[in-house]
């Protein structure tokens, strides 16, 4: 199969997190905030690859 996809103006990924004990965050904690900054900062053009 295939996919077309449009010009974007911004690519956003997120990254694999592990707990950190410095921060007191869960993995799962760390997973959501990335979310959340892709979904703030993106646009109607851009991509998000979750």
């Amino acid at each position: 199969s295939a996919a077309l996809i449009g010009i974007t103006d911004k690519i956003y990924t997120r990254i694999y997190s592990r707990e950190s004990i410095s921060t007191g965050l869960s993995s799962f904690m760390i997973d959501l905030q990335q979310v959340m900054s892709m979904l703030n900062n993106a646009t109607g053009r851009s991509l998000l690859i979750i």
